[in-house]
């Protein structure tokens, strides 16, 4: 799985939930993605672009890690994730 794929296809079907959640216009980032075969779970690292960072403190990071477990659904992975965050301004 890419890490681009993943990116390009979070920010284009959760547009509307990261403006209202982050800001107008608040993206994501994947560093990376990659199957763990330590633990069998893929392991993905993000970085969230805010536009408002008053807002996205309220709900960061737990509005972003259940945004991220619900789009994971739609790769057809069956394994789950292990998720990293990070805010970047």
């Amino acid at each position: 799985m890419s890490g681009v794929f993943f990116e390009k296809m979070f920010n284009s079907l959760y547009k509307e939930d990261l403006n209202l959640l982050f800001g107008s216009d608040s993206k994501i980032i994947v560093d990376s993605c990659f199957l763990s075969s330590n633990v069998n779970r893929w392991s993905i690292s993000v970085n969230l672009i805010p536009t408002d960072i008053d807002m996205s403190m309220e709900v960061y990071p737990d509005g972003l890690v259940v945004l991220i477990e619900e789009a994971w659904k739609f790769t057809g992975k069956d394994r789950n994730i292990i998720l990293t965050t990070s805010i970047k301004n």
